[in-house]
This record gives C-alpha cells, sequence and structure tokens, in this order.
C-alpha cells in the first residue's frame, strides 16, 4: 500500500520480475475476456524482466488498462500485451484488434469530465 504525506503519494518500490506480474495480470483476466469473447495473449521476453517501482501500484494500472480492453473491445477479438526491452527501457504495448475509435472522439477523450456512450464507437452487447 502506499501512504499520503504532505499531499503526496510514497510509492513502495523494490526489484520485482515485471514479467510475472503482467503474465499474473493477463491470467487473472482471462476469465473476464472468455466471458466477453475475447482472447487476450501475452508476448512475454525470453528472460525474465526485473524493474524497481512500486509492484503494487503498476499492478493497478497494469489492471485498470486490462480492465478496460476487455471492456470496450468487440466479441471475438483479441487483446495483446506485450513486453519489450530495448537499451535500459521497458516497455508494455496493449494492442486490441477491435476497429479503431473514431478521430473526432479521439482528439477530445482524455479530457477532464468528457464522456461517451460505447455505442458510438464499440460493440455493445
Amino acid at each position: 500500500a502506499y501512504v499520503f504525506e504532505n499531499g503526496r503519494i510514497n510509492l513502495e518500490k523494490k526489484y520485482f520480475n515485471f514479467q510475472n506480474l503482467l503474465c499474473l495480470c493477463v491470467q487473472k483476466y482471462s476469465y473476464l475476456a472468455q466471458k466477453k469473447d475475447v482472447e487476450i495473449v501475452f508476448l512475454p521476453q525470453k528472460d525474465e524482466v526485473h524493474l524497481f517501482g512500486d509492484e503494487k501500484q503498476l499492478t493497478r494500472v497494469v489492471e485498470n488498462i486490462l480492465n478496460n480492453q476487455i471492456k470496450y473491445a468487440y466479441k471475438n477479438s483479441k487483446i495483446e500485451v506485450c513486453l519489450n526491452v530495448t537499451e535500459n527501457k521497458i516497455v508494455v504495448s496493449f494492442e486490441n484488434s477491435s476497429p479503431k475509435i473514431d478521430e473526432q472522439i479521439q482528439k477530445t477523450i482524455f479530457e477532464k469530465y468528457k464522456s461517451y456512450k460505447r455505442r458510438s464507437f464499440y460493440y455493445e452487447s
């Protein structure tokens, strides 16, 4: 967990296996994905990937992204979680085979308090 001090979050940083974190998150959300006829595929590195950070907070971030990917995915689509390491950088990508969001919506989707109906750009079951 983390503690707020003087309006700041104190992260509990340590070294941990980030590749394992991603694998566990994908496994955890596979059932939810299957219920929506969505496939999740994890593309790991051949070697373990360790990083120094707050494991609990990074788990929350990954789970939030996976949850949203599944929530807004079309039926019979595929989500790929890909882990790459290049020049001391760790890159995680989440790719969804569902159609892209309309360009007009993309321009404003991250504005505070902006909301869109899913049916305008996603499959709704």
